[in-house]
Parts: structure tokens; C-alpha cells; sequence
């Protein structure tokens, strides 16, 4: 048989594994294309504000992954995913929650602060979560689980964009939007705690 036959895969684990990347995605497709568009319109902060306040981000997210092993090896699997993960979702909780706050005068500045670390603290666990579904999924079926990580990636953010415009117009606060990805950000973490 070729290598590339589906039956050869084991569907059952890929299934499971593939789960909490389902669900990640699909919230993170939620949220993320759209925090420009949240800090614009609830805390009038410009696209060129955004796109420093994003760069920043990006550096600290970058230094963050260099340190991934040794967090690993201090921490373990679970205490690195479920820790990172967790702290994630409380700054996006704490964002979430400026919304409703925002005629405060130092409220976007928590804002910010909630987004600088969101993300760092998300892609800690990134390489920790992609080596956890490899090992759990075995040799045979990575191929298969890499690819179909990719069209999740893509099709998930397709669906998501779907999902946030009908929200929005029907004029949900983005506050709500982003507690369905914090909820499903919980889902996934206990999957992974599970794996």
C-alpha cells in the first residue's frame, strides 16, 4: 500500500489530537484578526499605534520562544501548556473586560498591557502543544497531522471571519466575541492536559 493511503492512519488518535487544535484556531480566528479593529473602535487607538503596539509584541513573543526548553524542562509538558495557556486566557480576559470600562481614562492602557503579554504567554506553549500531538499521534501518523494543522489553521480563521461578522451585525460586543474564544481556549487546555 502506499504510505499516503488513508486507511494507514490511526483516524481515532488523529482525531483526538487534532481537537484542541480545532479549537484554538477556531477562537483564535475570533480574536485575533479583529484586536485592531477592538482597540480602534473601543479605545481610539490609530492603525499606526496598533501596528507598534503589534511589533513590540512580536519582538517579546520572539525572545519568549527562545526560552521555551528551559521553561519545558522547569515546568514539564503539563505545567508549561496548562500555566502559559491559563495566563493567556486571563489577559484576554482582562481585555475583554475594558470594553465595558472604556470611559475610564487609563482603561486602554490595560488594554495594552493585557495584549503584550496575551500573545507571548499563547506561543510559549505553541512548540509544547506541537510536541505533545506529534508524539501522542506516533510516527505513522504525523504527516497526515501536520498537514491537516495547516488546512485547520486556514479553514478555521475562513469560518471564524464568518462567525464574527454575523455577531457584529448584529451588534455583540466584542467583549462577548472573545469570551466564546476564551471558552474555547479552556476547552482546548484541559484536551491538552488530557493528552
Amino acid at each position: 500500500r502506499s504510505r499516503y493511503d488513508l486507511s494507514d492512519f490511526d483516524w481515532w488518535n488523529v482525531v483526538r489530537a487534532m481537537i484542541p487544535t480545532l479549537l484554538i484556531a477556531t477562537g483564535a480566528g475570533l480574536a485575533i484578526p479583529f484586536m485592531g479593529l477592538f482597540f480602534y473602535k473601543i479605545h481610539n487607538i490609530d492603525s499606526y499605534q496598533f501596528a507598534m503596539l503589534s511589533s513590540i509584541t512580536a519582538l517579546i513573543v520572539f525572545v519568549s520562544t527562545i526560552y521555551v526548553p528551559s521553561i519545558k524542562n522547569k515546568l514539564g509538558y503539563k505545567g508549561t501548556v496548562v500555566s502559559s495557556q491559563l495566563l493567556a486566557v486571563i489577559c484576554l480576559f482582562g481585555l475583554s473586560l475594558t470594553e465595558f470600562y472604556s470611559d475610564y481614562s487609563h482603561i486602554a492602557l490595560v488594554a495594552v498591557v493585557c495584549y503584550i503579554f496575551r500573545q507571548p504567554l499563547m506561543n510559549i506553549a505553541m512548540p509544547i502543544t506541537s510536541d505533545v500531538t506529534m508524539k501522542f499521534v506516533g510516527f505513522r501518523n504525523r504527516e497526515i497531522v501536520s498537514a491537516l494543522t495547516a488546512a485547520i489553521w486556514s479553514g478555521s480563521w475562513f469560518f471564524s471571519s464568518n462567525i464574527f461578522r454575523v455577531l457584529r451585525k448584529h451588534e455583540v460586543a466584542y467583549a462577548y466575541i472573545f469570551f466564546i474564544t476564551i471558552i474555547l481556549y479552556i476547552i482546548s487546555i484541559c484536551w491538552y492536559y488530557y493528552l
